[in-house]
């Protein structure tokens, strides 16, 4: 079976948006270290923090499948990378541990 220029294109987005997603994983376990000393978080405040991530992340999934088949798996698809792309800008910029919980 041959995959047509356009079955290619969204396999390739599709793969990209993974990547996006366990690339932000990665990067909060990586940076762990740095967001609690650079806003002085606790152990506890910073497992919070990445499991609050983990949490919302996978609940977030659930939801946006059902709600996907209901309104369009394209139109979700651009507002759940856009609710990604801003949700990481202001994890980005949170100034103090409950900002990001």
């Amino acid at each position: 079976m041959t995959l047509t220029w356009r079955s290619r294109a969204a396999l390739l987005v599709c793969c990209g948006t993974l990547f996006l997603g366990v690339l932000d994983g990665a990067a909060l376990n990586l940076a762990l270290p740095s967001v609690q000393r650079d806003l002085r978080l606790s152990t506890v405040e910073l497992q919070w923090v990445a499991t609050s991530n983990a949490l919302v992340r996978a609940s977030l999934t659930l939801l946006c499948g059902a709600v996907a088949d209901r309104y369009g798996r394209r139109r979700m698809f651009r507002v759940g990378l856009l609710v990604f792309v801003a949700g990481s800008l202001l994890c980005g910029a949170a100034p103090h541990a409950p900002a990001l919980t």
